[in-house]
Parts: C-alpha cells; structure tokens; sequence
C-alpha cells in the first residue's frame, strides 16, 4: 500500500494541485484510511468466525468528492465479510459526516437549556 505522503500534498497544493475533485490531493488520503477501515473490519469479522480467513483482495472504482481511485477491498475465504463501510457493488463513497453524523448533528442545540425559573423563587 502506498503511503501518504503530507509534505509532497503541501507542495502539490502549494503549486495549485486542487485539493478536491479529479486529480485532486485527498484522494491518496481518503483510500488510504478507507483501505485500512476495510482491514480493521475483516479482522472484526474474521475474529467471530470459526475457520476462516483472509483469501486475499479485489479492486473497484471508487469515485468520492475527493476524486476517484481504485481501492482494494479485502476477501475472506468463506465469503461471509460484508464491508460496512464501502458495501459490496457499492461505486460511490459516502463522506462519513454525511453517513454517520447528520441525523444526530441536526437534533443538537446550540443555545442551552436553562432551568425552570418560577415566581415563588424569585420572592
């Protein structure tokens, strides 16, 4: 697996590289973390299960709005793993704010409850 390189990405950014997009800089980042959410899922997996175990990776196209790239997806050998963050047959990433977040980030308040003031505490 390709590392990420930060110092070559400030450079690239420096010299007017877009951040998002086709070409764009996050996308080594983005598949970076992706492929190493889908190892830490497999190992989940795999620790539940009796007699299986890794049978090595399939790739596919993954387009985000970081930009596109290819991502290995990891196998079992039993081919019960069912990838949670990029489902199988999925071609789109989803951001996680997005996913995970938005249902809960609607729901908070930002000014704070204040308790109950009545009139006999104010005597």
């Amino acid at each position: 697996m390709e590392q990420f390189d930060f110092n070559q990405t400030l450079e690239q950014i420096k010299q007017g590289v877009p951040i998002e997009g086709k070409d764009g800089v996050l996308a080594p980042l983005i598949k970076q973390l992706t492929e190493a959410a889908l190892e830490a899922e497999l190992e989940s997996h795999l620790s539940q299960e009796i007699r299986n175990r890794k049978n090595g990776k399939s790739t596919k196209r993954i387009k985000s709005q970081a930009g596109e790239f290819e991502l290995s997806v990891p196998r079992d050998r039993h081919g019960t793993f069912e990838p949670q963050i990029v489902r199988k047959h999925q071609t789109t990433l989803v951001t996680l704010s997005k996913r995970k977040f938005s249902p809960f980030t609607r729901r908070v308040t930002v000014t704070p409850k204040l308790p109950n003031i009545s009139q006999k505490s104010m005597v």
